[in-house]
């Protein structure tokens, strides 16, 4: 079975850019960081898409950025850079891998507001269909 390799770099997206973009460097989030990405490849799809993250995050030991914000998010996205150009993939920029992932985490309420503001006419029209159907049963 052959996995879709997109569905992949966008999992790997999602996982690593609010990784990158909240981390708060601290003793005790330097010590789960290089946790979780020494142990990372290993709850990742296949074998081969797990030594490949695996080679790729020992080239660079995540000891040496966990000093900062800045450098765990070039960490992430040279991860994902690395991930994606290695399958052929057409890798985002570093903008665009983190603002993506605003754009979901913030607008995601306007969008809702947006489709709701546009079904609300279906909404109404429907609620008076109701009334409508009720008031006719019961003086008819």
């Amino acid at each position: 079975m052959q996995f879709n390799l997109f569905f992949i770099q966008e999992s790997l997206e999602h996982i690593l850019a609010p990784l990158g973009y909240f981390y708060i460097p601290s003793n005790a989030n330097k010590k789960r960081a290089k946790d979780f990405f020494e142990s990372f490849p290993y709850f990742f799809y296949d074998i081969h898409f797990q030594n490949k993250l695996y080679e790729i995050i020992q080239s660079k030991p995540i000891t040496s950025y966990c000093d900062s914000k800045e450098h765990i998010q070039e960490y992430c996205f040279f991860i994902y850079f690395e991930f994606s150009t290695h399958y052929g993939l057409k890798p985002k920029s570093k903008d665009e891998f983190y603002n993506k992932m605003l754009e979901q985490l913030y607008h995601g309420s306007e969008r809702h507001k947006k489709w709701k503001q546009n079904n609300i006419q279906d909404y109404i029209f429907i609620f008076l269909l109701i009334v409508l159907f009720s008031l006719y049963y019961f003086f008819a």
